[in-house]
């Protein structure tokens, strides 16, 4: 994998990672996102920025699975052109129902990708109620596995 580190084409990194779901290698899939962020991302540093798009790629993966169709989340991205990443999470986080993001991501087995997760991750940059809010959906939530990464 040391060609991940050493590449500067977003395209190759992509198709990298293509490859790497598709042969269910989540360790690679995620270097490979990690420095596909660093090269085309405003503020690569900035850990929960990027594991909230890594959370976005693997979630689009899966709904691209689910529907046997290239599938993007349009109302995420275009609620992102107007909030922030911050303010996006708080907003899903705050909501009483859970999102069909979290169901999926759960479903699926990616629990530790779920926003309630990156919350508790970076629980000091976020109200301590939506820290509890977050830790008790998670709580609460039961993780099925029941779909197919292919």
């Amino acid at each position: 994998m040391d060609w991940v580190n050493k590449c500067n084409e977003p395209d190759k990194l992509r198709l990298g990672m293509m490859n790497a779901w598709r042969l269910n290698k989540m360790a690679e899939h995620k270097l490979m996102f990690i420095r596909l962020n660093k090269l085309i991302n405003k503020d690569p540093d900035n850990q929960i920025e990027q594991e909230f798009y890594y959370m976005l790629e693997v979630y689009e993966q899966l709904l691209t699975n689910k529907y046997k169709r290239k599938t993007i989340a349009i109302r995420t991205r275009k609620m992102l052109k107007t909030k922030s990443v911050m303010q996006c999470m708080e907003y899903w986080a705050k909501l009483n129902a859970k999102t069909n993001g979290f169901k999926l991501l759960n479903e699926c087995g990616f629990a530790d990708l779920t926003i309630e997760s990156i919350i508790q991750r970076h629980s000091n940059a976020f109200s301590i109620h939506l820290v509890d809010k977050t830790y008790f959906r998670l709580l609460t939530s039961i993780n099925h596995t029941s779909c197919t990464l292919k």
